[in-house]
């Protein structure tokens, strides 16, 4: 009965409810016919999830950038009629959303491949923004102007790296680590008291940087996208405290708040890369742990896990209806086997 009912809901698109039955039945009752085909099933379901994935993500998007590129169009023309900006900003979207729900459909798209593409959009972005602080580009109009072209020719570059097959740990690592580059190009600036042209150089650099040796990492290395998350949250922490501490200790001046918090940044990352070795890869990473209780105790580990109600019938022992036959929903809470 639940493997005819996990089948319904994936043949009527509900794939995460049917994976998350399947989990459940192949745990439950692993030594079954039933239980088998389900954990055959549910594999299946988890590689299928992995080849496509990234359509969502195309479309909002999308639609995201179309409305940015409905702003930036007419600002880089030095508009200075409204009208432009409400056409822009009226078509923009839709269009966006359009335009990537098209490339979704016209193949299959994983997760890492459209993050490919949309950092691509992003980080072009970005990156027109410090090529024209390395211009020493003043005008607003010159600055988006700029950041237009490069965003446009990230797309690009996404779509191309797109064309292989990218996953998801790796297409995270490189945008993490484009990020992290910024900062570190930024704090350093600061140190070596850099300045105008000189400091745009500088983030460019270590921004470039960055993003080639995230995406070197993901690709050598086993990432998965909660361990590279995970990594840059510890550097997030790491920075946070040591510019804590330099405000505690009486910091005489932003060199020293930048340094430390630079120092703990290089910690944050050290440690959270150590501590997340047993994270797995990037197909290990989609496949939840099952159990039916939100804590389980199975094979010697303690693990959380999403726990599954389930039906029982009962006799009502108090109330109008006592004596009653009823239905009620059980939430498992704790599941051990020593």
């Amino acid at each position: 009965m639940l493997l005819g009912t996990a089948e319904a809901m994936e043949q009527r698109g509900s794939e995460e409810l049917a994976l998350a039955l399947l989990q459940y039945l192949a745990s439950r009752f692993p030594d079954t016919e039933s239980g088998r085909i389900a954990a055959s099933r549910a594999e299946s379901i988890v590689i299928a999830h992995g080849a496509r994935g990234g359509e969502t993500e195309l479309k909002v998007w999308g639609a995201t950038y179309g409305i940015w590129l409905g702003w930036a169009t007419p600002a880089a023309l030095d508009a200075y009629d409204e009208s432009a900006y409400g056409a822009g900003l009226l078509l923009g979207g839709p269009t966006g959303f359009l335009l990537g729900r098209a490339l979704a459909n016209s193949r299959p798209v994983s997760l890492g491949q459209a993050r490919a593409i949309t950092w691509g959009g992003t980080w072009g972005a970005i990156q027109g923004g410090v090529v024209a602080g390395m211009a020493g580009i003043d005008s607003d109009e010159g600055v988006v102007a700029r950041m237009l072209l490069v965003s446009v020719l990230g797309v690009a570059g996404g779509l191309a790296a797109a064309q292989q097959d990218v996953s998801p740990g790796t297409a995270t690592s490189a945008m993490l680590g484009s990020l992290w580059g910024v900062w570190f190009g930024g704090a350093i600036s600061v140190l070596a008291e850099l300045e105008d042209e000189a400091a745009w150089t500088m983030v460019a650099l270590t921004g470039n940087a960055g993003l080639a040796l995230g995406a070197a990492i993901g690709s050598r290395v086993p990432l998965s996208r909660p361990r590279a998350r995970m990594i840059s949250m510890g550097g997030l922490l790491g920075t946070v405290g040591g510019a804590g501490l330099a405000l505690i200790v009486g910091a005489e001046d932003e060199k020293g708040v930048f340094g430390m918090a630079l120092f703990g940044s290089s910690l944050g990352l050290g440690l959270a890369t150590a501590a997340t070795s047993d994270y797995g890869t990037d197909e290990g990473s989609l496949r939840p742990r099952a159990g039916e209780a939100l804590l389980n105790r199975h094979g010697g580990e303690w693990f959380v896990a999403t726990p599954l109600p389930s039906p029982a019938v009962g006799v009502a022992a108090h109330g109008p209806r006592v004596g009653e036959r009823r239905v009620s929903w059980r939430v498992p809470l704790l599941s051990a086997r020593f």
